[in-house]
């Protein structure tokens, strides 16, 4: 009823406000789809807000709901997008977060090899710099 009152009114910041409220109460209560779907709806106002520094979270907190509903594939592209919006924003925190979140995910997964790799970035805390093809290929 407050998402929809804040659309009619066209009152975006509310209506960022009204989505947080509801993500919130959907992952308390485990409604893992309803709250995927509130944050893509959600990010649809971050984006039309141009507040891309909330995209790196975003992009986790639909990666960890994934990851409650055991759809690991899911969870890793989630991540990957984390990573890759932490290279937009230079956000070097999130960067290393998706790095720990992506070993985690690749261990679950069982793929120790790349489990490794990433606890290992976020372990010596590597980040990667403008200048690397990686990172220029992704952005």
């Amino acid at each position: 009823m407050f998402i929809r009152a804040c659309s009619n009114a066209q009152d975006l910041n509310m209506m960022r406000v009204g989505y947080r409220l509801l993500i919130d109460c959907l992952v308390l209560y485990r409604q893992w789809n309803f709250a995927i779907t509130a944050l893509h709806c959600y990010m649809d106002l971050v984006e039309d807000a141009q507040e891309m520094h909330l995209m790196p979270n975003i992009w986790y907190e639909i990666g960890m709901n994934y990851r409650q509903q055991g759809k690991p594939t899911d969870c890793l592209y989630c991540l990957e997008q984390m990573m890759v919006y932490s290279w937009f924003n230079k956000d070097s925190g999130a960067e290393v977060k998706a790095y720990e979140n992506l070993g985690t995910s690749y261990f679950n997964d069982g793929n120790l090899k790349m489990a490794n790799h990433y606890h290992d970035k976020a372990q010596s805390q590597t980040v990667e710099y403008s200048e690397t093809s990686t990172r220029r290929i992704a952005i």
